[in-house]
């Protein structure tokens, strides 16, 4: 029997953590759902449920945690990871846009939408009367649902 050996590169082991946690509103602590939590190293993100709850799986070493939520100041951490982390992410609110003055300009498509279009058909006897037909006799309901 032939035994090769592998190299103590291929023979180190990865250890993998969870990193998880919560993003919060910073005034009031409410938890923020649907936040993006992006890890910028491994390239992984995910959102917070509808806790607020996030958890990222990560390889052990460095680690950049971006949280971005809409209307909400970005926030980064940056931290190494050598255990399992929980983390609370605290978000400030960002400032308001201010806008002078808005104009709503109409134009030539009006036409198109003053009749609904979504889910409209239009058939005619003669395509009735082409459909296959049960016990003989064209039916208009039957024909809508084919």
């Amino acid at each position: 029997m032939y035994f090769s050996t592998l190299s103590p590169i291929f023979s180190q082991e990865i250890k993998t953590f969870s990193v998880n946690g919560y993003v919060q509103d910073k005034g009031s602590g409410e938890k923020l759902i649907g936040c993006y939590v992006f890890d910028s190293v491994s390239n992984k993100g995910v959102t917070t449920n509808a806790f607020g709850y996030f958890n990222i799986t990560q390889n052990e070493g460095n680690c950049k945690i971006l949280a971005r939520y809409l209307g909400y100041v970005d926030q980064s951490i940056s931290f190494t990871i050598h255990n399992d982390t929980t983390i609370i992410i605290k978000l400030a609110v960002s400032q308001p846009i201010h806008v002078s003055e808005v104009t709503v300009v109409g134009s030539g498509s009006e036409a198109k939408l003053s009749q609904a279009q979504m889910g409209q058909i239009a058939i005619t006897n003669k395509d009735v009367k082409t459909l296959p037909v049960f016990l003989g006799e064209p039916d208009v309901m039957r024909s809508l649902q084919i």
